[in-house]
């Protein structure tokens, strides 16, 4: 008995080493988070945003935030649904409850506002909305040049995005005094469309990652900004080449890390199997309805001794599900499906026939014992 225990946590702990590791879908996610921006010349930056969600349960609104961190905060709000290509419009209101339709309410947060939109969503649907406002004075007019830096996603968002993509206009043209930066995910990119337009994208954003935009360009292209700063041009750039450094850093010593972990699962792993493998060698014995066959083709072959015969006298969890199935086509046995208690799951009832057993094998007679006589 004790050898049996032990076998069976030997062979837990190697499923537990060999298992990778699983995460839940996500009952809502984000297929496309698309923005385009324009960036004025009194530093103003206007921003349309439709954001695509995708409902995999039932839901009664979503949350948006949005950062107004070094800013004078957000002004002109207005949110759409869109529906058939044409927009919807949805009403501020000072309070709503879950159930309400077509209304939003915002709450100031530390850095920002949080909008909560109302509206009954069903499972396995899909909405796009789309968000209008102006973040004000964002822009700052330095000593010799103008810098755009704005988070466009704050770690606040909960919710995982499949794809972010941010087009930033700007209110002139100056390829060799623009210089363009994007902090976030490693695997986003920041490139110029055309001399005064910018785009920035990244895809697979997980929940709780911020995307921001650093912008350089001729202070003249903001020239009615009211909010001045005391930075050059030269420091900033010289802030980013050390923060390019530092991720550089950082990416290599992930990837060292990975290494070493996966050196070390892989070591694990195969001392885990060696361990099993020695273990069963001494512990393993033959079972007897494989010593019970007389030939290699026998006329009639339960589907034990044939898992039996096919594994080396192995008889594992799919001889007893092939055996009671065998035995419910025998007439010994009835499965009916029943009314589960969960939805989502198939409850079955196994019940005993009278019918004699004197021709059943005995392991056979053993599976029945079992079943109805001792779980």
């Amino acid at each position: 008995m004790k050898n049996k225990k032990l076998l069976t946590l030997l062979i837990l702990i190697l499923i537990l080493l060999l298992s990778p590791t699983s995460f839940a879908d996500n009952d809502l996610i984000i297929n496309r988070w698309i923005v385009e921006s324009t960036l004025l010349e009194n530093g103003d930056l206007l921003v349309v945003e439709d954001l695509t969600f995708q409902f995999k349960s039932k839901f009664n609104g979503v949350y948006r935030d949005i950062v107004t961190d070094l800013t004078d905060g957000i002004e002109n709000l207005e949110l759409y649904e869109i529906l058939d290509g044409k927009e919807n419009p949805y009403s501020f209101v000072s309070s709503a409850k879950n159930g309400d339709n077509g209304v939003y309410i915002i709450t100031k947060e530390n850095n920002g506002i949080k909008l909560k939109v109302f509206f009954p969503a069903k499972s396995k649907t899909t909405k796009t909305f789309r968000f209008k406002y102006t973040v004000k004075n964002v822009a700052v007019k330095h000593i010799d040049t103008g810098e755009l830096y704005y988070k466009f996603i704050g770690k606040e968002n909960p919710t995982p995005v499949e794809y972010f993509s941010a087009t930033i206009k700007l209110p002139d043209s100056n390829r060799e005094r623009t210089k363009i930066f994007a902090h976030g995910p490693s695997n986003g990119q920041i490139n110029f469309i055309e001399d005064d337009l910018i785009k920035m994208e990244v895809s697979d954003l997980k929940s709780k990652t911020f995307v921001e935009a650093r912008i350089l360009f001729p202070e003249t292209f903001i020239g009615n900004s009211s909010r001045t700063g005391k930075n050059t041009f030269d420091k900033i750039i010289g802030e980013e080449l050390s923060f390019i450094e530092r991720e550089e850093i950082r990416s290599k010593s992930r990837m060292r890390n990975k290494y070493l972990l996966e050196r070390l699962s892989l070591t694990t792993t195969t001392l885990g199997i060696l361990l099993v493998s020695s273990v069963y060698r001494k512990l393993r014995r033959d079972p007897e309805i494989f010593n019970e066959l007389k030939t290699l083709q026998p006329e009639d072959i339960s589907p034990a001794e044939l898992r039996a015969f096919i594994n080396a006298g192995v008889v594992d969890g799919r001889a007893l599900m092939t055996t009671i199935f065998d035995l419910a086509r025998k007439g010994y046995i009835s499965i009916e499906e029943i009314e589960p208690k969960k939805k989502k799951n198939k409850d079955f009832l196994f019940i005993r026939n009278d019918k004699t057993v004197t021709d059943l094998l005995s392991l056979e007679i053993y599976v029945l014992n079992w079943l109805f006589n001792t779980i």
